[in-house]
C-alpha cells in the first residue's frame, strides 16, 4: 500500500477565508439565565443576517445592565459584517477585556486586520488567539491565512497543519466550501492536502482531492488518490461506494480496461454489484461482448434491478456516457 504523495501547492495564493461567528460559550461560560432566550434569539437573527434586529436585542441587554463578553463579541461580528470596522474593533476589544481567556475576539481581529491590509496586526492578533487557546482551530486557520498573505509559507504551513491535526473535518469542510461555492479546485486542494498530511486515510479528503485533480486536468493524480481510498476506506463507511465508483470511472476514462478487470473485485468480492458494472463496461470496450453481457446480467441481479432486453444497446449507452463525461472534464 503506497500512501499518495502530499504536496502543498503554494504559489501566489491569496486565500479569502472569513471565519466569524463560530463562538463557544464553553470558553466564557453561559449567559445569565434571565437573558438566555433573548440571546438565543439575537444569535438566530445574526445567523439569518437580520443584523439590525440582532443588534437591537444585544444592545437592549447591555443597556439593561447585563454584561457578558459574548454580547460584545456578537456586536463586533455585526459591525464586521456591515463593514463598520472601527466599531467592530471596539466591541471585539471590549469582549476580550471582559474575559482574557476568550479566544474568539482575537481570531476575528486577525481576520479584520487582514481584510484591511494590516498583515502585521493580523499575525499579531492571530498569535494572541492561539496563545490563549492552543486548541482553537479557527485561530490557526485565520493565522495561517494571514501568514499566507504575508508570504511566510513555512509559518502558514505550520498553522494550517496544526488546524488539521486539531479538527480535520473542519479543515475539510472549508475545502469543500471553497470548491463548491467558489469553484476553485486549486485553492480547495490546499485544505485537503493539509488534512491528508496529518490523516492520510481521511476518506472524504481523498475523494475530494481527487475531484480537484480531475478539475485541474490531472487524472493520473486523481487515480492515485482514489486507488488509495479504495485500499484504506472502511467498507461500511457511507462514502465507500462513491470512492469505489469514482476510482473505476477514472480508470475507464483513462482507458485502463485491463486494470479494471484485474482489480474490480479487490476488497469487495464477487457479490458487489458495482464491480460487475465496471467489468461489463471494460469488457465492452475491449470487444468481449459475451463477457460484457454476462457481467451486466450479474450486475442487474445483484442490484435487484430488471435487466434491459437489449443489453448491447445499454452497454453502448453507458460506455458513451462515460466518454461524454470525460470530454466534459467531469
Amino acid at each position: 500500500m503506497n500512501c499518495p504523495r502530499i504536496c502543498f501547492p503554494f504559489v501566489t495564493i491569496l486565500l479569502i477565508v472569513l471565519l466569524p461567528g463560530v463562538t463557544s460559550l464553553e470558553a466564557v461560560g453561559p449567559v445569565p439565565q434571565a437573558d438566555s432566550a433573548k440571546f438565543v434569539e439575537a444569535v438566530g437573527l445574526y445567523e439569518e443576517r437580520e443584523f439590525n434586529d440582532s443588534h437591537r436585542i444585544l444592545s437592549d441587554l447591555i443597556e439593561a445592565g447585563s454584561i457578558h463578553p459574548v454580547y460584545y463579541y456578537y456586536l463586533g461580528l455585526i459591525y464586521h459584517e456591515v463593514e463598520e470596522y472601527e466599531r467592530a474593533k471596539e466591541n471585539y476589544f471590549k469582549a476580550a477585556e471582559l474575559d482574557s481567556t476568550y479566544p474568539d475576539p482575537w481570531s476575528d481581529l486577525a481576520v479584520l486586520h487582514r481584510q484591511n491590509g494590516d498583515l502585521e496586526a493580523a499575525i499579531k492578533y492571530g498569535r494572541k488567539c492561539v496563545s490563549i487557546d492552543s486548541t482553537f482551530t479557527n485561530g490557526y486557520l485565520n493565522l495561517g491565512t494571514a501568514y499566507t498573505h504575508s508570504g511566510d509559507t513555512a509559518a502558514a504551513n505550520k498553522a494550517f497543519l496544526t488546524a488539521a491535526a486539531l479538527d480535520p473535518d473542519r479543515v475539510y469542510d472549508l475545502g469543500t466550501q471553497i470548491l463548491v461555492q467558489n469553484n476553485s479546485p486549486e485553492y480547495a486542494l490546499l485544505y485537503f492536502e493539509y488534512v491528508l498530511a496529518i490523516y492520510p486515510d481521511h476518506p472524504l479528503a481523498l475523494l475530494y482531492s481527487a475531484q480537484c485533480f480531475r478539475m485541474l486536468d490531472l487524472p493520473e493524480e486523481a487515480e492515485i488518490r482514489l486507488s488509495y481510498g479504495v485500499e484504506t476506506c472502511p467498507m461500511d463507511f457511507e462514502t465507500f461506494d462513491i470512492i469505489y465508483a469514482s476510482y473505476f470511472r477514472i480508470l475507464f476514462d483513462l482507458g485502463k480496461f485491463e486494470e479494471i478487470l484485474s482489480n474490480s473485485a479487490f476488497r469487495v468480492g464477487s457479490e458487489y454489484a458495482p464491480s460487475h458494472y465496471f467489468n461489463a463496461l471494460a469488457h465492452f470496450r475491449l470487444g468481449n461482448l459475451e463477457e460484457s453481457e454476462k457481467s451486466a446480467r450479474e450486475y442487474f441481479r445483484l442490484a435487484e434491478e430488471t435487466s434491459p432486453e437489449d443489453l448491447t444497446s445499454w452497454l453502448e449507452q453507458e460506455a458513451n456516457t462515460s466518454a461524454e463525461r470525460q470530454a466534459a472534464g467531469r
